[in-house]
Protein backbone atom coordinates (compact mmCIF):
# COMPACT_ATOMS: atom_id res chain seq x y z
CA UNK A 1 0.00 0.00 0.00
CA UNK A 2 2.61 2.24 0.64
CA UNK A 3 3.61 1.61 -2.92
CA UNK A 4 0.19 3.30 -3.93
CA UNK A 5 0.63 6.49 -5.76
CA UNK A 6 -1.89 8.36 -2.91
CA UNK A 7 0.92 6.67 -0.06
CA UNK A 8 3.98 8.55 -2.28
CA UNK A 9 5.70 11.64 -1.25
CA UNK A 10 6.02 14.23 -3.66
CA UNK A 11 9.77 13.16 -4.30
CA UNK A 12 9.22 9.73 -4.65
CA UNK A 13 5.89 10.30 -7.52
CA UNK A 14 8.40 12.72 -9.49
CA UNK A 15 11.29 9.45 -8.98
CA UNK A 16 8.26 7.54 -10.27
CA UNK A 17 7.65 9.28 -13.09
CA UNK A 18 10.99 10.06 -14.41
CA UNK A 19 12.20 6.33 -14.48
CA UNK A 20 8.78 5.90 -16.54
CA UNK A 21 10.05 8.54 -19.28
CA UNK A 22 13.40 7.04 -19.26
CA UNK A 23 12.03 3.46 -19.70
CA UNK A 24 10.26 5.00 -22.74
CA UNK A 25 13.40 6.33 -24.32
CA UNK A 26 15.00 2.65 -23.83
CA UNK A 27 12.27 1.27 -25.73
CA UNK A 28 14.27 -0.88 -28.52
CA UNK A 29 17.79 -0.14 -26.87
CA UNK A 30 20.20 -2.69 -27.90
CA UNK A 31 21.55 -3.97 -24.59
CA UNK A 32 20.17 -0.94 -21.52
CA UNK A 33 16.37 -3.42 -20.42
CA UNK A 34 14.99 -0.99 -18.03
CA UNK A 35 13.25 -2.37 -15.11
CA UNK A 36 9.94 -1.88 -13.70
CA UNK A 37 9.83 1.54 -12.36
CA UNK A 38 9.45 2.23 -9.04
CA UNK A 39 9.10 5.36 -6.76
CA UNK A 40 12.52 4.90 -5.87
CA UNK A 41 16.04 7.03 -6.34
CA UNK A 42 17.40 4.05 -8.36
CA UNK A 43 17.03 1.86 -11.03
CA UNK A 44 19.23 -1.22 -12.26
CA UNK A 45 20.37 -2.77 -15.49
CA UNK A 46 21.90 -5.92 -15.80
CA UNK A 47 25.78 -6.07 -16.51
CA UNK A 48 26.10 -9.46 -17.84
CA UNK A 49 26.95 -10.96 -14.56
CA UNK A 50 25.08 -11.90 -10.88
CA UNK A 51 26.12 -10.10 -7.98
CA UNK A 52 26.76 -6.59 -9.69
CA UNK A 53 25.01 -4.57 -11.66
CA UNK A 54 24.94 -0.69 -13.07
CA UNK A 55 22.87 1.61 -11.50
CA UNK A 56 21.50 5.14 -12.58
CA UNK A 57 20.70 6.97 -9.65
CA UNK A 58 18.85 10.69 -8.47
CA UNK A 59 20.03 12.55 -5.60
CA UNK A 60 17.82 15.22 -4.65
CA UNK A 61 20.09 15.77 -1.56
CA UNK A 62 23.19 16.82 -3.70
CA UNK A 63 21.38 17.46 -6.53
CA UNK A 64 23.03 15.15 -9.00
CA UNK A 65 22.08 12.23 -10.84
CA UNK A 66 24.59 9.10 -11.28
CA UNK A 67 25.20 6.04 -12.99
CA UNK A 68 27.52 3.26 -11.06
CA UNK A 69 28.92 -0.62 -11.27
CA UNK A 70 27.62 -1.71 -8.06
CA UNK A 71 29.42 -4.26 -6.88
CA UNK A 72 26.86 -6.60 -4.21
CA UNK A 73 28.12 -10.32 -3.28
CA UNK A 74 30.74 -11.58 -1.25
CA UNK A 75 33.68 -11.29 -3.70
CA UNK A 76 32.84 -7.88 -4.24
CA UNK A 77 36.22 -6.53 -2.30
CA UNK A 78 38.24 -8.48 -4.20
CA UNK A 79 36.68 -7.18 -7.71
CA UNK A 80 36.75 -3.70 -6.55
CA UNK A 81 40.69 -4.54 -6.38
CA UNK A 82 41.02 -5.76 -9.66
CA UNK A 83 39.08 -3.11 -11.05
CA UNK A 84 41.06 -0.90 -9.22
CA UNK A 85 44.39 -2.27 -11.17
CA UNK A 86 42.68 -1.15 -14.30
CA UNK A 87 41.78 2.21 -13.01
CA UNK A 88 43.62 4.35 -15.00
CA UNK A 89 43.01 2.77 -17.81
CA UNK A 90 39.13 2.76 -17.17
CA UNK A 91 39.57 5.98 -16.46
CA UNK A 92 40.74 6.99 -19.85
CA UNK A 93 38.55 4.59 -21.85
CA UNK A 94 35.68 6.16 -20.04
CA UNK A 95 36.72 9.77 -19.99
CA UNK A 96 34.42 10.64 -17.28
CA UNK A 97 35.40 11.26 -13.52
CA UNK A 98 35.17 8.06 -11.47
CA UNK A 99 34.52 8.02 -7.46
CA UNK A 100 36.33 4.56 -6.41
CA UNK A 101 34.19 3.96 -2.94
CA UNK A 102 35.46 0.36 -1.33
CA UNK A 103 32.80 1.55 1.11
CA UNK A 104 34.74 -0.27 3.93
CA UNK A 105 31.59 -0.61 6.34
CA UNK A 106 29.35 -2.73 4.10
CA UNK A 107 29.45 -5.70 2.08
CA UNK A 108 28.95 -3.75 -1.70
CA UNK A 109 31.34 -1.63 -3.79
CA UNK A 110 30.79 1.17 -5.91
CA UNK A 111 32.43 3.14 -9.06
CA UNK A 112 30.14 6.35 -9.46
CA UNK A 113 30.05 8.74 -11.72
CA UNK A 114 27.97 12.06 -11.37
CA UNK A 115 26.46 14.81 -13.33
CA UNK A 116 24.88 17.98 -11.23
CA UNK A 117 21.28 18.52 -11.89
CA UNK A 118 18.74 21.36 -10.93
CA UNK A 119 15.84 20.45 -8.87
CA UNK A 120 13.91 16.93 -9.70
CA UNK A 121 10.56 19.13 -10.09
CA UNK A 122 12.41 20.76 -13.09
CA UNK A 123 10.58 18.73 -15.97
CA UNK A 124 12.03 21.03 -18.71
CA UNK A 125 15.56 19.26 -17.78
CA UNK A 126 14.48 15.62 -17.79
CA UNK A 127 15.54 15.46 -21.14
CA UNK A 128 18.98 16.36 -20.83
CA UNK A 129 19.24 14.05 -17.54
CA UNK A 130 17.95 11.34 -19.17
CA UNK A 131 20.69 11.52 -22.07
CA UNK A 132 23.17 12.54 -20.16
CA UNK A 133 22.66 8.96 -18.05
CA UNK A 134 21.74 6.51 -21.24
CA UNK A 135 25.06 8.19 -22.40
CA UNK A 136 27.06 7.43 -19.34
CA UNK A 137 25.38 3.85 -19.17
CA UNK A 138 26.36 3.08 -22.42
CA UNK A 139 30.22 3.85 -21.65
CA UNK A 140 29.88 2.05 -18.71
CA UNK A 141 28.89 -1.35 -20.30
CA UNK A 142 31.20 -1.01 -23.09
CA UNK A 143 33.97 -0.41 -20.34
CA UNK A 144 33.10 -2.96 -17.95
CA UNK A 145 31.03 -5.92 -19.21
CA UNK A 146 33.98 -7.82 -20.73
CA UNK A 147 36.08 -6.96 -17.31
CA UNK A 148 33.67 -7.70 -15.26
CA UNK A 149 33.08 -11.12 -16.94
CA UNK A 150 36.87 -12.14 -16.41
CA UNK A 151 36.94 -11.19 -12.45
CA UNK A 152 38.23 -13.90 -10.92
CA UNK A 153 36.60 -15.06 -7.48
CA UNK A 154 40.07 -16.31 -6.32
Amino acid sequence: RSMEPANLSDTKLLQLEFWKSLEVRLEGHRFLRSRRPRPQHWTTFSIGRSGMHLSATINTNESAIGVELYLADENAKSFFSQLENDRELIAEELQMDLEWMRLPERRACRILCRHPMNALSAKDSWTDLQTWMILALEKMHETFADRVKKLSAD
